[in-house]
């Protein structure tokens, strides 16, 4: 009887095992940044021209499932365009992300996620936070 016990808890504890690795690799793979927003932020010091400082979100847009645009705002995510819109390329392994950009020289960027809200740079530590 105690051996029957012990082979069915082995059993359970594998069943249990077995459901939560499929249940995390169907979220791997269904999770999609299309549509999505991601931001980070930054603070200016002296800004060019003099001026009080104020905050500079970098702002991610993924819009298809390769392509993402990238730029700068003042004070907000939706704030007041700081130069121009770049637009890159991405490659999404996750929780593994690079992005890169030719439009402005040759740019990379890449990150971790920490959750499907947040990803963190790998050369910086910078966060990226879902909008």
């Amino acid at each position: 009887m105690k051996n029957k016990l012990k082979i069915m808890g082995l059993l359970l504890c594998f069943a249990a095992s077995a459901l939560m690795v499929s249940c995390s690799k169907d979220n791997e793979e269904n999770f999609s940044l299309v549509g999505k927003t991601y931001a980070a932020t930054y603070y200016v010091t002296n800004p060019t021209g003099g001026g009080a400082p104020y905050t500079i979100y970098y702002v991610l847009r993924f819009t298809s499932d390769k392509t993402v645009e990238a730029c700068s705002r003042k004070n907000s995510v939706h704030g007041s365009l700081i130069g121009d819109i770049s637009n890159g390329t991405y490659t999404l392994n996750y929780p593994n992300i690079h992005i890169e950009y030719d439009d402005a020289g040759h740019r990379v960027i890449d990150g971790v996620f920490i959750d499907e809200t947040c990803f963190r740079r790998t050369d910086t530590g910078s966060e990226y936070v879902l909008q």
